[in-house]
């Protein structure tokens, strides 16, 4: 886990298990949420990676076979992200869930980050999708990291009615699932997607300025309303 991050869960993969502390002032579910999505995630593939280690020794010529990191090397935003888009799922009384509401605090923070100079903070597509674990976790600017994340996450799933959302997917998987024919190398969503990353760093920031028009227009609408 990150040092100096501040959590009522955490998701221990050595055990594959989910812990979860109870926050008599926050009482929520996104923790829940978030955690168990790693979860899943992880105990799904296991299987998958513990092939890839193993085909990774022989291709290598390793006499002990290592540990398969997930996102070693890059894409770790893509672990996180997902995870945080997650928390914002939710279900009414009737059974009716939805997941990506654009005022949910993650999104709103990830527009404010972008945009708002008071707090801006943007690392470059490029870049940001390089971020391998440990450059991640030990990042100076963690915290506004997990913001760009969760707004790469609610971006690719729903930009232009889910243009990416595909090559999100088979990025997902790709990660998860490593191929057996690129074992030394981190999938990159630019080569799957067939989008250049500036081009990516722009449509983002339309994404944004979307969800930031869209959340005002709501926050407007309650207003008169109340």
């Amino acid at each position: 886990m990150p040092a100096n991050i501040e959590t009522n869960g955490l998701y221990w993969q050595p055990d594959r298990t989910c812990y979860f502390y109870r926050n008599p002032v926050k009482l929520d579910l996104s923790t829940l949420f978030h955690e168990a999505t790693h979860q899943i995630l992880d105990v799904a593939t296991a299987d998958a990676r513990r092939a890839a280690a193993r085909a990774r020794a022989v291709k290598m010529r390793q006499r002990q076979v290592e540990e398969w990191i997930l996102c070693q090397n890059a894409n770790f935003w893509l672990i996180e992200g997902l995870a945080c888009y997650f928390e914002s799922f939710e279900a009414d009384e009737a059974g009716n869930v939805s997941l990506g509401d654009p005022q949910y605090v993650r999104f709103e923070t990830a527009w404010q980050r972008l945009l708002d100079p008071a707090y801006q903070f943007y690392l470059p597509a490029q870049q940001f999708f390089g971020l391998g674990k440990d450059e991640f976790q030990s990042h100076p600017q963690i915290s506004p990291l997990y913001t760009q994340a969760a707004g790469y996450a609610h971006f690719l799933m729903n930009y232009e009615d889910g243009l990416y959302r595909d090559d999100l997917i088979e990025l997902l998987a790709q990660v998860y699932r490593p191929d057996a024919d690129q074992l030394l190398t981190e999938p990159s969503f630019s080569r799957i997607a067939g989008v250049g990353w500036t081009q990516l760093d722009q449509q983002y920031r339309d994404h944004m300025q979307n969800l930031e028009a869209l959340s005002r227009s709501r926050q407007g609408e309650n207003d008169v309303v109340q």
